[in-house]
Protein backbone atom coordinates (compact mmCIF):
# COMPACT_ATOMS: atom_id res chain seq x y z
CA UNK A 1 0.00 0.00 0.00
CA UNK A 2 3.05 2.57 0.75
CA UNK A 3 2.14 5.96 2.51
CA UNK A 4 -1.56 7.73 1.75
CA UNK A 5 -1.94 9.86 -1.00
CA UNK A 6 -1.38 13.41 0.42
CA UNK A 7 -3.77 15.02 -2.15
CA UNK A 8 -5.39 14.30 -5.95
CA UNK A 9 -3.52 14.50 -8.80
CA UNK A 10 -4.87 17.53 -11.26
CA UNK A 11 -4.88 15.65 -14.78
CA UNK A 12 -5.31 19.18 -16.51
CA UNK A 13 -1.68 20.10 -15.60
CA UNK A 14 1.53 18.86 -17.50
CA UNK A 15 2.01 15.80 -15.35
CA UNK A 16 5.53 13.77 -15.82
CA UNK A 17 5.12 10.18 -16.99
CA UNK A 18 7.42 8.08 -14.31
CA UNK A 19 4.58 9.91 -11.91
CA UNK A 20 3.14 6.43 -10.37
CA UNK A 21 1.66 4.28 -8.21
CA UNK A 22 3.08 1.18 -9.52
CA UNK A 23 3.62 -0.84 -12.74
CA UNK A 24 4.71 -3.74 -14.09
CA UNK A 25 7.65 -4.37 -16.59
CA UNK A 26 8.47 -0.45 -17.34
CA UNK A 27 12.13 1.70 -16.70
CA UNK A 28 12.63 5.45 -15.79
CA UNK A 29 15.82 6.44 -16.85
CA UNK A 30 16.98 10.23 -17.02
CA UNK A 31 16.94 12.21 -20.21
CA UNK A 32 18.89 14.94 -19.93
CA UNK A 33 21.96 16.24 -19.07
CA UNK A 34 21.66 17.76 -15.59
CA UNK A 35 19.52 14.00 -15.08
CA UNK A 36 22.69 12.94 -15.84
CA UNK A 37 25.08 14.66 -14.72
CA UNK A 38 23.59 16.16 -11.24
CA UNK A 39 20.52 13.03 -10.94
CA UNK A 40 18.32 15.94 -11.00
CA UNK A 41 16.59 16.76 -14.06
CA UNK A 42 13.72 14.96 -17.00
CA UNK A 43 13.22 11.42 -16.30
CA UNK A 44 11.33 9.06 -18.92
CA UNK A 45 9.40 5.70 -18.97
CA UNK A 46 11.31 3.40 -21.25
CA UNK A 47 11.58 -0.03 -21.65
CA UNK A 48 8.30 -0.45 -23.15
CA UNK A 49 6.46 -3.92 -24.04
CA UNK A 50 3.22 -5.11 -24.40
CA UNK A 51 1.64 -6.55 -21.63
CA UNK A 52 3.69 -3.82 -19.90
CA UNK A 53 1.36 -1.44 -17.22
CA UNK A 54 1.51 1.55 -14.88
CA UNK A 55 -0.67 3.17 -12.30
CA UNK A 56 -1.20 6.45 -11.37
CA UNK A 57 -3.92 6.83 -8.04
CA UNK A 58 -6.14 9.18 -7.23
CA UNK A 59 -6.48 11.28 -10.49
CA UNK A 60 -9.20 13.68 -10.32
CA UNK A 61 -10.95 14.84 -13.54
CA UNK A 62 -13.51 17.54 -11.68
CA UNK A 63 -17.29 17.53 -12.44
CA UNK A 64 -16.99 18.88 -15.92
CA UNK A 65 -15.15 15.86 -17.29
CA UNK A 66 -11.79 15.71 -19.69
CA UNK A 67 -12.78 14.19 -23.25
CA UNK A 68 -9.01 14.60 -24.83
CA UNK A 69 -5.56 13.16 -24.06
CA UNK A 70 -2.33 14.51 -24.93
CA UNK A 71 1.14 12.16 -24.78
CA UNK A 72 4.98 13.45 -25.21
CA UNK A 73 6.32 9.90 -26.62
CA UNK A 74 9.19 9.30 -28.29
CA UNK A 75 8.53 6.66 -31.05
CA UNK A 76 10.17 3.86 -32.40
CA UNK A 77 9.75 1.75 -35.84
CA UNK A 78 7.53 -0.23 -34.46
CA UNK A 79 3.57 1.36 -34.38
CA UNK A 80 1.92 1.03 -30.52
CA UNK A 81 -0.99 1.67 -28.51
CA UNK A 82 -1.93 2.71 -25.04
CA UNK A 83 -5.09 1.82 -23.74
CA UNK A 84 -6.72 4.05 -20.84
CA UNK A 85 -8.61 2.32 -18.56
CA UNK A 86 -10.33 3.45 -15.00
CA UNK A 87 -9.91 1.69 -11.78
CA UNK A 88 -8.68 -1.49 -12.54
CA UNK A 89 -5.80 -2.71 -15.02
CA UNK A 90 -8.61 -4.73 -16.89
CA UNK A 91 -11.10 -1.85 -16.12
CA UNK A 92 -13.47 0.83 -18.54
CA UNK A 93 -11.51 1.65 -21.22
CA UNK A 94 -11.94 5.81 -21.63
CA UNK A 95 -9.97 5.95 -24.77
CA UNK A 96 -6.86 4.18 -27.29
CA UNK A 97 -3.63 6.47 -27.85
CA UNK A 98 -2.39 5.20 -31.04
CA UNK A 99 1.26 5.42 -31.03
CA UNK A 100 2.38 6.18 -34.74
CA UNK A 101 5.98 4.10 -35.92
CA UNK A 102 8.88 6.44 -36.78
CA UNK A 103 12.00 6.13 -35.38
CA UNK A 104 13.07 9.42 -34.11
CA UNK A 105 15.09 11.31 -31.51
CA UNK A 106 12.60 13.51 -30.59
CA UNK A 107 9.63 13.58 -28.72
CA UNK A 108 6.24 14.30 -30.60
CA UNK A 109 2.57 14.78 -28.93
CA UNK A 110 0.20 12.43 -29.63
CA UNK A 111 -3.78 13.00 -29.00
CA UNK A 112 -6.46 11.07 -28.76
CA UNK A 113 -10.13 11.52 -28.00
CA UNK A 114 -11.31 9.85 -25.20
CA UNK A 115 -14.26 7.13 -25.32
CA UNK A 116 -16.54 9.47 -23.39
CA UNK A 117 -16.11 12.15 -21.02
CA UNK A 118 -15.09 11.40 -17.69
CA UNK A 119 -15.67 12.91 -14.45
CA UNK A 120 -14.90 12.07 -11.24
CA UNK A 121 -11.66 10.74 -9.59
CA UNK A 122 -10.00 7.72 -10.13
CA UNK A 123 -7.41 5.25 -10.34
CA UNK A 124 -5.73 5.36 -14.12
CA UNK A 125 -4.14 2.76 -15.94
CA UNK A 126 -1.65 2.94 -18.51
CA UNK A 127 -2.19 -0.54 -20.56
CA UNK A 128 0.62 -0.64 -23.14
CA UNK A 129 0.73 -2.41 -26.78
CA UNK A 130 4.21 -2.63 -29.06
CA UNK A 131 7.57 -1.74 -27.58
CA UNK A 132 10.50 0.42 -28.52
CA UNK A 133 8.78 3.51 -27.64
CA UNK A 134 8.99 5.61 -24.44
CA UNK A 135 6.84 8.50 -22.73
CA UNK A 136 8.21 12.25 -21.11
CA UNK A 137 4.60 13.80 -20.11
CA UNK A 138 0.85 13.55 -20.23
CA UNK A 139 -2.18 15.46 -19.81
CA UNK A 140 -5.99 15.58 -20.30
CA UNK A 141 -7.96 18.73 -21.54
CA UNK A 142 -11.92 19.13 -22.11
Amino acid sequence: EGVAQVKSLNPYELVEAETMANMAGLDTVAYDDAAYEYCDGNMVVTGIDTGDWMCVKGVDFGTDGASKFELSAKLADEAGAIKLCLDQLHGEAIGYVDVPSKESDEYVTVNADLLSKVTGTHDLYFVFQGSGYSLDTWKFSK
